[in-house]
């Protein structure tokens, strides 16, 4: 599999059928579906208009929907930010 913009964290989502990544490179930060081939799709760019930083960690909950953390570009500000994308991406 190639194009991967460099991942962090990956996640299967067994209800959805697709395997999720977190994306690290300018342009391609945030999660995005990488597998099935044709099925690919940015799930989240950015929140509220603010683009995420460095995303590493993801987990799939049972519902379908998808937690994610994030380092924010100002590494000043810890703990990471814990972001949601709900079932229906």
């Amino acid at each position: 599999m190639g194009n991967l913009h460099g991942p962090l964290g990956m996640v299967f989502d067994a209800k959805n059928g697709r395997l999720v990544s977190l994306q690290t490179d300018p342009g391609f930060t945030g999660p995005r579906v990488v597998w099935p081939a044709g099925k690919e799709a940015i799930l989240a760019k950015d929140y509220q208009g603010k683009p995420f930083g460095r995303p590493n960690d993801i987990v799939a909950d049972r519902n379908g929907g998808l937690y994610f953390t994030d380092i924010p570009p100002d590494r000043t500000i810890i703990p990471a930010a814990v972001y949601y994308v709900p079932p229906g991406w």
